[in-house]
């Protein structure tokens, strides 16, 4: 009678060990696989959305399933999952690159419906992880809730738990090392495997799989990201990854490319090449300050940082901010040539989110810069909506300028630029409009600066290919922006999906 209370008692805490643990890995293997989908796909609303779909009726299945397949079967099922999630983890930004070569791009040439391609492309990717990243562990709940009808709600929150500790656990690990999250994620699946079986030439099997992973990661990690950017910049102008880094927010590299130069990519996407320095860091900062002199200035969002090197020698002060110090760091060090701050000593750098500090910082500046990516997730799209640059109308001195870009035309089918310019001109009641080559730059202020005339800012320009220039004022751009709508925080999507 004891030794069976006993075996009881050892059986059940063991149950609550293994839906804890479950609970955690699976938190761990989302993050994981939502920032390598994040980087493949490059549209992190579209990669959370997209795995979680699959990731719960993956989930649906399992609970279908839970009584038809049987412990032992899971058991030889798991170093299967094991290689299948791994290979997903490395190979999900390649095959995300030709599944779309072929069925977005393939059936576009061959007259298709043009959504129809995309609508195929997506469906297999999301088969793909329906199939190889539902959660196998998902079969555990239900047979174990059936064994011990009594503890329903004490499992479920138990594996809640575990999926709150992994949430909790991963900004405190990715502020060491992203890596260390995937060796915790694997050390959580071994013991999880320790849990369910005695069985050593498994257990061995599969921490030996997980040592070689977390040892060939990075050089896998490195060898494939530069075969996905060979391909999509063009095999005569990229070279290799030089260096990656996961921070907290992003996934950050460097490319060498074939003259030497380097370029900057986050989340899979161009931030900087050496063209934006002569092109669009000329616009969004040295020209504005013909406006102005020994101007106080913010620059909000880092990257490269070549704005600030256009403009350091003419400025009082630059303060740069950006919630990611590990771009300001890696730009540091690759885009000294276009930054200078080793020449410059009027600088200083705040790792904060740009909406927090406006909001919280007393000082005023005479030129503002908005120097962060396009809107594709919600975080960044806040920096474009109507309450935001209100913050930012409200820091700048009477004389001052806020300069932003549209890198989609005024005349594009997609109403993207022409919603931020719109909502732009709902908060700046000065401003005029710079076209360049398909981009339009902002310049926006408090005072009357749109009484210039179109010959002297043409002499204010000191650019190359001047006659490509275009000024729009305050009546020109009021009839091309009148039917688009303001962005708000409440229409945030508008802007992320247009």
């Amino acid at each position: 009678m004891i030794k069976s209370l006993k075996t009881i008692l050892r059986k059940t805490k063991k149950n609550d060990l293994l839906i804890f643990l479950i609970g955690l890995n699976l938190m761990l293997f989302n993050f994981v696989i939502v920032h390598h989908l994040n980087v493949a796909i490059r549209q992190v609303e579209l990669a959370v959305m997209f795995f979680t779909l699959s990731y719960f009726i993956g989930i649906s299945f399992g609970y279908l399933f839970s009584d038809k397949i049987t412990y032992t079967t899971i058991i030889y099922l798991i170093p299967i999952f094991i290689i299948i999630q791994l290979l997903l983890i490395v190979y999900v930004q390649p095959l995300s690159y030709i599944i779309i070569e072929i069925f977005n791009y393939g059936l576009n040439e061959t007259n298709f419906n043009p959504k129809l391609g995309v609508f195929v492309s997506y469906l297999i990717l999301f088969l793909i992880l329906f199939l190889g990243g539902t959660s196998l562990f998902s079969i555990f709940l239900p047979k174990i809730i059936e064994e011990e009808e009594n503890n329903i709600s004490k499992f479920y929150s138990l594996e809640i738990s575990g999926s709150i500790f992994g949430l909790l656990l991963i900004p405190i690990l990715s502020s060491i090392s992203y890596l260390l999250i995937v060796i915790v994620y694997l050390a959580v699946f071994v013991l999880i495997l320790l849990l369910l079986t005695k069985n050593k030439l498994l257990i061995l099997f599969v921490s030996f799989i997980s040592f070689i992973f977390i040892l060939s990661f990075n050089q896998l990690d490195k060898h494939y990201s530069s075969w996905f950017y060979t391909q999509w910049y063009g095999k005569k102008q990229v070279q290799k990854v030089i260096y990656t880094k996961y921070s907290s927010y992003q996934k950050i590299e460097v490319l060498e490319l074939i003259d030497d130069e380097k370029m900057l990519i986050l989340n899979g996407k161009r931030q900087f090449a050496s063209g934006s320095h002569y092109n669009y860091s000329y616009f969004i900062a040295e020209f504005p300050t013909n406006f102005l002199t020994n101007p106080k200035v913010c620059v909000l969002g880092c990257g490269s940082m070549s704005t600030v090197g256009r403009i350091g020698d003419k400025s009082s002060f630059i303060d740069i901010v950006d919630i990611d110090d590990e771009v300001f760091k890696t730009s540091k060090i690759y885009f000294q040539k276009y930054n200078k701050l080793d020449k410059l000593n009027n600088w200083n750098f705040f790792d904060d989110d740009a909406k927090h500090y406006l909001a919280n910082t007393e000082k005023r500046y005479d030129l503002i810069l908005h120097d962060i990516p396009p809107a594709h997730s919600r975080q960044i799209a806040m920096t474009y909506t109507q309450e935001f640059l209100q913050i930012v109308k409200s820091k700048l001195t009477d004389d001052g300028i806020f300069s932003i870009a549209s890198l989609t035309p005024l005349s594009s089918k997609s109403e993207y630029g022409q919603r931020m310019i719109a909502t732009l001109a709902s908060v700046f009641e000065h401003f005029i409009v710079l076209e360049y080559n398909g981009s339009a730059y902002f310049y926006g202020s408090n005072k009357n600066i749109e009484n210039i005339s179109e010959n002297m800012l043409m002499s204010f320009v000191k650019h190359s290919q001047k006659d490509k220039i275009n000024f729009l004022f305050k009546c020109e751009i009021d009839k091309i922006v009148k039917n688009s709508k303001i962005i708000t925080l409440n229409n945030l999507g508008d802007l992320i999906f247009e």
